[in-house]
């Protein structure tokens, strides 16, 4: 009978020993917080409407036409561009392999482009059908930042 109160004593003080133990470290426990910093930056580009033609040879069938495209913004950036015509006549290709064409009709350049570099989006033109003074060529160029994979989740970017 000694024994079996010995036992209870025991293990009663052993539980007031873990809920007290317990209720220290809960009350003393310290968490060295970091605190989040966020950085806010722009997403600018200049886009030069001037265009360079290659008017070396004024007699060949195509030319290239080229366009520069400027990161101005505090981030880096991908870019994406349509060519808006306004006939079908006018048949033309990329020039650089870095400029992916979507599914949507837009070239998505495939590096994010740094602060202050400047890109080239280059044309071959065929002017054999094209008639320059009727038909119309222009871009649409969009900027979207570089970070957290925004590119697939706001554009149709195509898959490498």
């Amino acid at each position: 009978m000694k024994m079996k109160i010995l036992i209870s004593f025991m293990v009663l003080a052993l539980i007031g020993l873990l809920v007290g133990g317990n209720t220290i470290a809960y009350f003393t426990d310290t968490v060295k917080e970091e605190l989040v910093k966020f950085a806010a930056g722009t997403v600018e580009i200049n886009f030069d409407d001037g265009v360079s033609i290659n008017t070396e040879n004024p007699f060949v069938d195509s030319r290239t036409i080229t366009w520069s495209i400027k990161n101005t913004g505090t981030n880096d950036v991908f870019l994406r561009v349509k060519v808006i015509t306004n006939t079908d006549e006018v048949k033309f290709k990329v020039k650089d392999d870095n400029w992916v064409k979507g599914e949507d009709d837009y070239y998505y350049y495939s590096k994010a482009v740094a602060l202050g570099d400047a890109i080239n989006f280059s044309l071959e033109v065929n002017f054999d059908i094209w008639d320059p003074t009727t038909a119309l060529m222009d871009l649409e160029v969009e900027a979207i930042q570089a970070s957290n994979n925004v590119r697939k989740s706001h554009w149709n970017w195509p898959e490498s």
